[in-house]
């Protein structure tokens, strides 16, 4: 009878969480969804198309962390930049550097701009006073970790995925390791996409005014 009571309190446990995991999963989408439908300041529907599948693919990022994130924002800025330019400059040798040195210097201050604006946002405050280093230190733990002979035989033989259950599952009851995972690590992942999706829509609006000769000054 205690067994039955026992694991039936860890499934009602386990129930719980997953409805609060599913639901704070929900509300993220939706947030991050509201950000990828404006794209503001560009007329041209072919531009905002551009935009927009850029942008599309932060949600369909399999990967989950910081590093994932941020290699996906340098792929897609280039890429946004380079199809923008392709647009207004077809018959250009290159079509990338269809600028006077103004023109790209001022791209570089309004994007910058743009995105100090958007940091403002409560919900990307952490990154405000997030040094570069932090990053960096952290990608290299990541490699050191992943090249180490003993974690490729792990992955290969597929512990690694049968070890985060198992922790998940040690601390099926322990409300702190839950409230960090929804909370933070939600948080900090749902943060780090939206700011990509803001700096790819920085970019591609400010690259659309200056490859367009729309640039007048002020953003």
């Amino acid at each position: 009878m205690f067994l039955i009571g026992f694991l039936s309190g860890i499934a009602f446990v386990g129930l719980c969480m997953s409805i609060i995991l599913i639901y704070t999963a929900h509300r993220q989408n939706k947030e991050l969804l509201q950000h990828m439908e404006v794209v503001e300041g560009v007329k041209e529907e072919d531009v905002k198309n551009i935009i927009r599948e850029k942008r599309r693919e932060f949600t369909k990022l399999e990967n989950f962390g910081m590093g994932a994130n941020l290699k996906l924002i340098k792929k897609n800025s280039i890429e946004v930049i380079r199809e923008i330019s392709q647009r207004y400059s077809p018959d250009a040798r290159y079509p990338l550097y269809e600028l006077t040195l103004e023109e790209a210097l001022l791209l570089n201050i309004h994007i910058s701009e743009r995105i100090l604006k958007s940091l403002e946002d409560k919900k990307l405050e952490i990154f405000k006073k997030l040094k570069l280093s932090k990053v960096l230190e952290l990608n290299d733990f990541k490699k050191r970790v992943q090249s180490n002979p003993l974690y490729s035989k792990m992955e290969r033989y597929r512990l690694l995925n049968l070890l985060s259950r198992g922790w998940m599952l040690a601390n099926l009851a322990n409300p702190k390791y839950w409230l960090k995972k929804i909370f933070f690590d939600g948080t900090l992942e749902i943060a780090s996409r939206t700011l990509g999706i803001i700096i790819i829509n920085s970019i591609g609006t400010e690259s659309y005014r200056v490859y367009s000769r729309k640039f007048k000054g002020q953003p």
